[in-house]
């Protein structure tokens, strides 16, 4: 076994309260989607400039994201029982 440092690595930025649920990359769209606790983020192609889009009805758990492939028009987020 070998451990290697990674020196210089360094946060990009933080979104909501946490913890990381789920991220998702839309790549029709050119955007990225982060589920933080119960919040919902996008994030443009530079990784700057979050925009709060949506809140969730729970703040833990494994969140599934999809999209229909229309350019992202139309894209849905799963927790248990929940869809929005």
């Amino acid at each position: 076994m070998t451990l290697i440092g990674t020196p210089g690595l360094k946060p990009l930025l933080q979104l909501g309260t946490g913890p990381i649920r789920a991220v998702y990359s839309s790549s029709l769209a050119n955007c990225v989607y982060v589920v933080s606790g119960y919040q919902i983020f996008k994030l443009d192609a530079t990784l700057a400039n979050p925009v709060l889009v949506g809140t969730m009805l729970t703040n833990t758990g494994y969140v599934s994201i999809a999209d229909n492939g229309n350019s992202g028009a139309n894209i849905i987020f799963v927790d248990g029982s929940y869809g929005y």
